[in-house]
């Protein structure tokens, strides 16, 4: 496991990714099972239920039907080392040599400078 999630709703069920994809647990973590779509290093759970994930090569990945299907997003520019989402809606991201930021549900990122 390189990253979990836990539901903004539901405390029982966790999201978990792997090297075999996307883990979803709804007993708490006693047992997984795997969930379509791309595979993904990071993963967040801002509100149910919208996911967001990148992959290994820093592709953004969007659900918002609780991981059902995924959107394809832009690249944030290389491996991620982070992902957080913001409650107002702004995706961050740590890249090796800077934090990155989408304002536009992951379209579009750029370096962030803190103001």
């Amino acid at each position: 496991m390189a990253d979990l999630a836990i539901s903004p709703d539901n405390p029982d069920v966790i999201l978990a990714t792997t090297e075999q994809g996307l883990m979803r647990s709804s007993d708490g973590g006693r047992s997984f099972t795997p969930m379509p779509g791309p595979r993904l290093l990071l993963v967040d759970w801002p509100a149910d239920p919208l996911l967001v994930g990148i992959t290994p090569d820093g592709v953004v990945q969007v659900s918002s039907n609780g991981g059902a299907s995924w959107q394809p997003r832009a690249s944030i520019g290389g491996a991620p080392a982070a992902l957080h989402v913001a409650s107002s809606g702004e995706i961050y991201a740590a890249i090796d040599t800077q934090v990155v930021v989408s304002q536009d549900e992951g379209q579009t990122f750029d370096a962030w400078a803190q103001t």
